[in-house]
């Protein structure tokens, strides 16, 4: 049976570990190269996670099954798409790929949802179609693009909202 529960400081190594699971499995499909270890080593690491979580701007809610995470979600109320009215910002919907297609990433999205609303925004990549489907199929609306910076490189984001 699958734990949802909020993170907690005993959770951050395991976040950073899943945090860089997730992003390599999503975005490195080419390979790694030097911008992206320099971003998920000063984005992913515990410290990250430990400040989060010791800053009420922030929350974290995560899928446990027998002692091994298996997602997370992490919302920013204070980051906002161009008006307050777009709710808080789902910074991060991680879920590891062994996992995906087992209900957990909707499972997390109705925690948020019943912990804190369903105002909300976040930015997904463009090229990433699953998830953007994902999203959409979960009454999320395409509601702008935005131009995300890694390192040097610009990264074209979609902002979805519900």
């Amino acid at each position: 049976m699958i734990e949802y529960r909020l993170a907690k400081p005993a959770d951050c190594a395991n976040l950073s570990a899943l945090s860089i699971q997730v992003w390599l499995d999503t975005y490195a499909i080419e390979g790694v190269k030097d911008s992206f270890s320099d971003y998920l080593f000063g984005s992913f690491l515990p410290e990250h996670f430990e400040n989060k979580l010791s800053n009420n701007r922030y929350a974290m809610i995560v899928a446990i099954r027998d002692d091994y995470l298996l997602g997370y979600i992490m919302l920013d109320f204070k980051s906002f798409h161009k008006t307050p009215d777009n709710g808080f910002e789902i910074s991060r919907l991680y879920v590891s790929q062994h996992f995906k297609g087992q209900g957990i990433g909707k499972q997390l999205l109705n925690e948020m949802d019943n912990a804190y609303g369903k105002k909300c925004w976040l930015a997904a990549y463009s090229g990433n179609i699953a998830a953007i489907s994902f999203y959409k199929y979960l009454g999320f609306k395409d509601i702008d693009s935005a131009i995300f910076i890694l390192n040097d490189e610009k990264v074209e984001n979609r902002i979805l909202a519900k």
